[in-house]
């Protein structure tokens, strides 16, 4: 595996079959994952009061999101179970997984790593972690469960036009709750567009000045969001 050092000293890899990294080397592996995943989805959702949280996670990938999700909820002393269906088509990459070199922030989960790599997925007491290997775009139309929180983290637009298609997102929508929230790296306007034609109301990460690098992606809900400006703001 050839790794590829981030700017917050993460490490990625790059895609010769799409020609792009699965990170942004600009912003970070890390910093990506957590801000512009795992915490505005956290921040709209909520935890407190809910005894399981139900993910989906688009195009596992190396797992950051995933396992950013499950680091900050830790940290935030979650009681309940962290449930995540993840869909990923590339076989030959999760087996790859438990040579991969974590940050620690992460490695300390090498034993999901593991399983995931090895069986495709995990369960314990606090997660449960599924990886369906099917093209995204096919595997949603076969689903029932119904959702939190969703990543939506292909590779894009230009490379996997079928997963920022309105079709696609009007599938997301039927399978996230209505307090649900879906976070993404993209601020395409044609992306935008798509998302909100599908139903959604759309917002933009509202990062703190440290982070005021970092490109403002996507956040997609169902419901207009009240008293969050400290996480997004409308677009």
């Amino acid at each position: 595996m050839n790794f590829v050092k981030t700017a917050d000293g993460a490490h990625t890899l790059y895609s010769d079959r799409f020609g792009e990294h699965y990170h942004s080397v600009q912003e970070g592996a890390l910093i990506e994952s957590f801000e512009k995943h795992a915490r505005p989805a956290i921040g709209i959702v909520g935890f407190e009061d809910k005894a399981e949280i139900n993910v989906l996670d688009i195009c596992f990938g190396l797992g950051y999101k995933s396992l950013c999700l499950i680091n900050e909820l830790e940290r935030l002393s979650f009681k309940g179970k962290i449930n995540i269906i993840s869909l990923e088509n590339d076989r030959e990459l999760l087996a790859k997984l438990a040579k991969f070199e974590y940050p620690s922030e992460l490695a300390i989960y090498s034993k999901i790593i593991s399983e995931i790599a090895k069986n495709f997925c995990y369960e314990d007491k606090k997660v449960s972690m599924q990886i369906i290997i099917n093209r995204a775009e096919r595997a949603v139309k076969l689903m029932e469960e119904s959702f939190d929180i969703m990543f939506q983290d292909p590779f894009s637009v230009l490379k996997t036009p079928e997963l920022w298609s309105e079709e696609f997102f009007k599938d997301l929508y039927n399978l996230l709750r209505d307090d649900g929230v879906i976070t993404t790296y993209s601020a395409s306007e044609l992306v935008r567009k798509r998302m909100k034609s599908a139903g959604f109301y759309l917002y933009a990460h509202n990062f703190t000045a440290k982070q005021k690098e970092l490109r403002k992606g996507t956040i997609a809900v169902k419901t207009k969001l009240i008293g969050k400006d400290r996480i997004c703001l409308p677009v």
